[in-house]
């Protein structure tokens, strides 16, 4: 697919994190013998590929508007190869509340929501605590915010100006335990991280691998391949689970899903891949070679 490939567009948000990831990839694949040019894609991204057109369009953004297919929609009319998944299953990954419906379709299970405009949630309880405030579309709002009691005020922050341009919020049951990331590279999972719920006075803590059974590791398999499948996505993915054994249903819930995972160094994608084998050049040389037209 990429034969002859030698010129990169690598594009990527503007914040210090992120263009710090940008970097460490672009000193990765410039070390593997690519020309690498940077772009960040807030500014006249069609004009700017238009005119360098080069042999593939890399796109490093994470959780922001360039994850949610418009960057491959860009390549797409300019006739570009391009990383991750296509426009479509990246749009609908970043609409949380199209994919959860899709996936309880599949029979993927997913915790309970509803849809509130973010001035209702913002100052009244849409569900019973506890509960989660998340924008309905990734890449706007401000940070989720957990609503645990019901003694507990609405969560005013949704009504500051960095949820201004979220004014559809979704508002999910929150679920307590540890947050799973089961990822996909192909149609093969490299693994499965674990987060734990930050407390008081005890920070949140990712563990790689999860500690969990070889039945909920399997579970965790079937469920992330199937979800990849029904977005009809391809490349590096991950789903996002809620996972707590002590619980009555002790069964993995699908919270979200990502056709763009996380690929600075220290991120879970990258430790998970390095466990399976794949040192950090290799993964993005990997994904190089996946991208595709269309």
């Amino acid at each position: 697919m990429t034969t002859g490939t030698r010129h990169i567009a690598l594009v990527t948000d503007t914040d210090a994190i992120s263009l710090q990831r940008a970097r460490d990839i672009a000193d990765s694949l410039t070390a593997q013998g690519f020309a690498v040019s940077q772009l960040d894609g807030e500014r006249s991204l069609v004009s700017r590929l238009a005119k360098m057109t080069p042999d593939l369009v890399f796109n490093a953004a994470f959780r922001s508007r360039l994850s949610d297919g418009r960057v491959r929609a860009v390549c797409d009319l300019l006739g570009l190869a391009s990383t991750h998944s296509g426009y479509a299953a990246s749009a609908l990954a970043a609409d949380r509340h199209l994919s959860k419906m899709i996936f309880k379709s599949a029979g993927i299970p997913v915790t309970d929501h509803v849809l509130a405009d973010r001035a209702e949630a913002g100052s009244t309880h849409v569900l019973v605590p506890p509960y989660v405030a998340k924008p309905r579309f990734v890449g706007t709002g401000g940070t989720p915010v957990i609503v645990r009691y019901e003694q507990d005020l609405p969560p005013s922050e949704l009504l500051s100006e960095d949820w201004a341009d979220a004014e559809e919020v979704m508002i999910e049951r929150f679920l307590p335990g540890q947050t799973l990331e089961a990822f996909i590279m192909g149609d093969v999972l490299l693994g499965v991280s674990a987060r734990t719920d930050a407390l008081k006075g005890k920070d949140s803590e990712t563990l790689i691998p999860a500690s969990i059974s070889p039945k909920i590791y399997e579970k965790c398999t079937r469920l992330a391949l199937r979800a990849h499948g029904v977005l009809g996505c391809r490349g590096v993915t991950a789903l996002t689970l809620r996972f707590n054994e002590n619980q009555a249903f002790g069964e993995p819930v699908a919270l979200g899903f990502t056709t763009q995972p996380d690929l600075g160094r220290a991120a879970p994608l990258v430790l998970v891949a390095a466990r399976a084998g794949h040192s950090f050049d290799e993964l993005l040389r990997w994904i190089v070679e996946d991208a595709s037209y269309g």
